[in-house]
């Protein structure tokens, strides 16, 4: 008969049991040990690193994003102060932190014109220009960084991501996944219908209905009841005017003199000047019909059939207006400035585009 374990037995297990355990925590300890040891090697030959290429991190964009992501595998964050060695030895604390100052500057601006909804790319363009003096570049990147540290204000800054575009968001509104929808395919042609959304997205008139109310009651849209065929379109406000141009043929069928009436109205209101206008500070010879009126010459602008694609755009499906033989032309002209470019202009409102 086989016996049973006794008294003996276990504590002869028991001690088995603690012996192991000390082998495991002695184990353990060394390689925390040798781990530690590691990564205090480590981050002295990125201290030795950063001082070296001190100038790169700060003008190289690519090289400091590199610089982040070494940083942030051994465990630190040279944004978490601006009194740390970091912040003192880079100043990268600093940077960012102006970064951030100068995105709240520039969403606020533009928030009346987008809704508080700007592109990540028009957000980093815009930035660029008004850095245009500092020693720094700036990439998406940087923009990222600085936008996460924007998180201590509270929910008024968030990037989120419509399509495979990434977006600013300067708003505390919550936006679903059906807005997010709308959005994406209001990206495609810059504008959608009721019974557009209904029939690519096969959802019922109310909840298309209720989604893009949303959007016009927070200003993240523009409406157009203009259109010959008496439906309303729904524009994205964040939209760029290069994004609605490839939507946009050239298609229209008015004469060469109806399709400047645009470029017309603008001389008119001093927007832009003639060629015989600027003729006194232009050499010839004249490439261009237009320049801005500070006196830039834009020559992209009329290679690039700039004035006839934005009134185009604009005038796309609405035709002249009644009793008119040209279309009527009610800018709204905020936007244009002495850095106005092809992708700088956020938005245009006309009659009956208007905001809710």
């Amino acid at each position: 008969m086989r016996r049973r374990p006794g008294i003996g037995g276990l504590q002869n297990a028991a001690a088995a049991r603690d012996q192991y355990r000390l082998l495991g925590e002695n184990v353990a300890k060394l390689r925390t040990d040798l781990m530690k040891e590691q990564l205090a090697t480590f981050r002295s030959q990125l201290e030795d690193f950063a001082r070296k290429h001190k100038n790169d991190i700060r003008k190289n964009p690519a090289f400091r994003s590199q610089f982040h992501e070494m940083c942030a595998k051994v465990g630190v964050d040279p944004l978490a102060s601006n009194k740390g060695f970091w912040a003192e030895l880079l100043g990268i604390g600093d940077f960012y932190y102006e970064l951030g100052v100068q995105i709240v500057d520039i969403c606020l601006a533009t928030r009346p014109h987008n809704g508080g909804l700007i592109s990540l790319e028009e957000l980093c363009k815009l930035l660029g220009q008004r850095r245009r003096g500092a020693r720094e570049a700036v990439s998406q990147d940087d923009c990222l960084r600085a936008i996460s540290k924007l998180k201590v204000l509270g929910n008024g800054f968030e990037v989120i991501s419509i399509g495979k575009k990434k977006l600013v968001r300067s708003v505390p509104t919550e936006l679903n996944k059906d807005h997010n929808e709308i959005l994406e395919l209001a990206q495609v042609q810059g504008f959608v219908t009721v019974d557009e959304v209904q029939r690519r997205l096969s959802w019922s008139s109310g909840r298309a209905t209720d989604a893009l109310e949303t959007l016009l009651e927070e200003g993240l849209a523009m409406i157009d009841d203009g259109h010959k065929d008496g439906k309303r379109r729904v524009y994205g406000c964040f939209l760029r005017l290069h994004d609605v141009q490839p939507a946009v043929s050239c298609m229209v069928s008015r004469s060469k003199g109806e399709a400047a009436a645009l470029v017309v109205a603008l001389q008119d209101v001093g927007i832009i000047l003639g060629r015989a206008e600027h003729a006194a500070h232009h050499r010839p010879p004249y490439d261009s019909n237009y320049c801005i009126v500070n006196g830039v010459w834009n020559r992209f602008l009329d290679k690039f059939k700039f004035f006839v694609a934005l009134e185009v755009v604009v005038f796309r499906a609405r035709g002249p207006a009644k009793g008119t033989d040209s279309p009527s032309v009610l800018f709204n002209l905020a936007l244009i400035s002495n850095s106005m470019s092809v992708t700088g202009i956020q938005s245009m409102h006309v009659q009956n585009i208007k905001h809710i």
